[in-house]
């Protein structure tokens, strides 16, 4: 879709092109009528305003709907449980189990369990030499409502060392804090995705089906780390 700045550009070029036919074919007409050309271009120049500001009120609903989603009751309540749970942190009771055979270097899970021993986060971190990934599962009411994903990108692989780099000529080291992260948010309602944030903040197409099946995929692995910390 057009931007309006370029929608407008288009209709002028648009005008001025049916302005040279006009002028190129109507030459008589003009002659005897010198304020046709005039008219014409008024009246296209008005056709280019009302386009530019109907493309305009367009985008400004597209944003506008797109923020609503972004701050729905029920989305709104789930930002409040994160907060909760994150508040009081550091007053859980944690557990902790080793994960093999979904990464290259391994992983570990870490459950939270609030003062009623309800389990209420999950972290998961999976390691690999280029880099890692860190899930936070979020639970309400034994069901996940909110997962943030993390994927962090090394500057250089964990082994990359002084050593290494001389041989190939490299002027850098492994350094983690030159390391991208790429975050995207994920909230559910009984265990259904409603809102996908990407990395920009952008609302992601659940009616995309590829899409949905990612957020699925979340919510499966988010129930098999649920049950194996149900009983810590």
């Amino acid at each position: 879709m057009l931007s309006p700045h370029q929608a407008s550009e288009h209709m002028v070029s648009q005008m001025n092109f049916r302005f040279i036919l006009t002028a190129k074919h109507a030459a008589p007409y003009n002659k005897l009528n010198p304020l046709h050309i005039s008219i014409t271009m008024k009246n296209h120049l008005l056709t280019a305003t009302l386009l530019f500001y109907t493309l305009l009120l367009y985008s400004s609903s597209a944003l506008a709907n797109a923020l609503a989603q972004n701050h729905t009751p029920e989305v709104d309540n789930i930002r409040a449980k994160y907060q909760h749970i994150q508040t009081h942190l550091k007053d859980y009771r944690t557990a902790s189990q080793d994960i093999w055979g979904e990464s290259t270097e391994g992983g570990k899970a870490t459950a939270h369990y609030d003062h009623s021993n309800v389990l209420q986060r999950i972290e998961v971190i999976w390691f690999g030499e280029s880099g890692k990934r860190i899930v936070y599962y979020y639970f309400d009411h034994e069901q996940l409502v909110f997962a943030l994903d993390q994927q962090i990108h090394y500057n250089r692989p964990i082994y990359w060392n002084q050593s290494l780099a001389d041989e190939v000529g490299d002027t850098e080291l492994f350094d983690p804090t030159k390391s991208t992260v790429i975050e995207n948010r994920y909230y559910f309602k009984h265990e259904q995705p409603i809102l996908w944030l990407d990395n920009t903040g952008q609302t992601v197409d659940l009616n995309i089906e590829k899409n949905t099946e990612q957020a699925q995929a979340v919510i499966a692995h988010a129930k098999k780390m649920y049950q194996q910390f149900l009983t810590p």
